[in-house]
C-alpha cells in the first residue's frame, strides 16, 4: 500500500442488533483464510462483506484476515459517509464507504472482497486487454466518498476491477464466485 493507514474515515455509531448469521460469518472466516495463504491481504489489509437483509456483515479493521474469529465480524445497518452504524463491539474496516456503495449501487451484488494483489497492480494494463479488467479512473484515498465512487465506476463495466495504486475489488452474487474470480485472476499472473 503506497498510501499509510491513519484509519478510519467516518464516525461509529455501536447500537443493538441481533447476531450476524452463523454460515455467512463462517464463510468470511474460510474466505479470509484463503486469501491470507495466498498473500492478498498482507498484514491487517484487505477486507470482506456480504450484503444482508439489514445491510452487510463486514470485516472489522486492524485484524489478520487468516486469523479472524467470528467476533470480527459485525454488521453495518446505515451508513452516510459520515456515520456507520454497527451492531456489534468492534469498529468496522475502513473500506465501509466503498462496500456500502457497491451495494447502494448493484443490487446483483451480494458480496464485495477487496485484496491487495501486487501483480494485479503491476499488470493492470495487461488485465485491460486480456480480460476486460478496468482500472479506476483517478488515484484516490482509501476510505473515502472520492474512492468509493471511482470503485462503483469501474465496476461498471466488469464485477472485477483494479483500484488504482492501492489493490483490487470483486463483487458477486455470492462470496465463493467473488473468491474464485480473485484467485483465478491472480493465478493467470503468476
Amino acid at each position: 500500500m503506497a498510501e499509510e493507514y491513519v484509519g478510519r474515515k467516518f464516525d461509529t455509531e455501536f447500537i443493538e442488533g441481533g447476531k450476524p448469521p452463523t454460515e455467512l460469518v463462517e464463510e468470511i472466516l474460510a474466505c479470509g483464510r484463503r486469501l491470507d495463504s495466498a498473500g492478498l491481504t498482507p498484514e491487517n489489509a484487505g477486507n470482506i462483506s456480504v450484503r444482508t437483509g439489514n445491510g452487510m456483515l463486514v470485516t472489522v479493521g486492524g485484524v489478520n484476515k487468516g486469523h479472524m474469529r467470528s467476533s470480527d465480524v459485525v454488521e453495518v445497518v446505515g451508513f452516510d459517509f459520515v456515520k456507520a452504524k454497527v451492531v456489534g463491539e468492534r469498529e468496522p474496516s475502513s473500506e465501509v464507504p466503498m462496500h456500502w456503495l457497491i451495494y447502494q449501487s448493484y443490487p446483483m451484488a451480494q458480496a464485495v472482497i477487496h485484496a491487495h494483489d501486487d501483480i494485479v497492480l503491476e499488470n493492470a494494463g495487461k488485465l485491460k486487454l486480456t480480460l476486460g479488467v478496468h482500472v479506476t479512473e483517478n488515484e484516490a484515498s482509501y476510505g473515502t466518498q472520492d474512492q468509493a465512487y471511482e470503485v462503483v465506476e469501474a465496476l461498471a463495466h466488469a464485477q472485477y476491477a483494479v483500484i488504482r495504486g492501492h489493490g483490487i475489488v470483486c463483487m458477486g452474487q455470492v462470496l465463493r464466485e467473488c473468491l474464485e474470480l480473485v484467485m483465478k485472476i491472480h493465478d493467470s499472473l503468476k
